[in-house]
């Protein structure tokens, strides 16, 4: 049945596949944003992605279309202050859905994103792959950064003990730009590891993040 015919009461009840639960893991430790509106119950996802990876997003967009009211939409940012550029960003949006809530519950605390305490019964090589498409990048020395500056270092310490004990991966923390930030790095002795682990779920617009050179998020 196509999404367009599908009832509210239909709509609600939209389950989640084992893929796709397995995905939004790995999207959820990166850019996804789950929003719980204050006077909602359900929780919607939000995508973007700047222009530069359209087929990245148009990608995702085909993953949870069954999801969406509409199609993925275009904006163009005023020029950038310090070089004149103007910055254009695609983004799309879910519906707001209990499937979705099950994930805000998990990923949020009070309003911020955490990582769960059962991330390691939750991860697999095919959420790592997005996690790794979303916020990861090649080192210009050798290895991998999964760029978790955002997270406390309580939680980069526990994802990094999940990423070791899991996928045996010898991930450390590495103080990011200065701050009071982490990164947590993939060492080059172990990037053939985790290439092999998540090489067969990147999609052909994000290969450069697998591949020998140097990769930009």
């Amino acid at each position: 049945m196509k999404k367009n015919y599908l009832t509210r009461s239909e709509v609600l009840q939209l389950p989640l596949s084992s893929e796709l639960k397995n995905i939004l893991v790995g999207l959820t430790l990166g850019d996804l944003h789950i929003f719980k509106h204050p006077k909602g119950v359900n929780t919607n996802l939000y995508f973007e992605q700047g222009l530069v990876h359209e087929a990245y997003l148009m990608h995702l967009y085909n993953l949870f279309e069954l999801y969406c009211l509409s199609v993925p939409k275009i904006s163009h940012r005023l020029p950038d202050k310090r070089t004149g550029k103007v910055y254009s960003r695609i983004r799309f949006q879910t519906r707001s859905l209990p499937c979705f809530t099950e994930f805000y519950n998990l990923f949020y605390y009070e309003g911020k994103k955490i990582i769960p305490r059962n991330l390691g019964d939750l991860l697999t090589p095919l959420g790592l792959a997005y996690f790794a498409m979303d916020d990861g990048t090649l080192n210009t020395n050798g290895g991998f950064y999964f760029c978790t500056a955002n997270y406390t270092v309580e939680d980069n310490k526990y994802l990094s003990s999940i990423l070791n004990t899991k996928f045996d991966l010898n991930t450390t923390l590495h103080k990011y730009a200065g701050k009071d930030q982490y990164r947590i790095y993939v060492p080059q002795s172990k990037l053939n590891e985790l290439i092999a682990l998540i090489g067969p779920h990147i999609h052909p617009s994000m290969q450069h993040k697998t591949n020998s050179g140097v990769s930009s998020k």
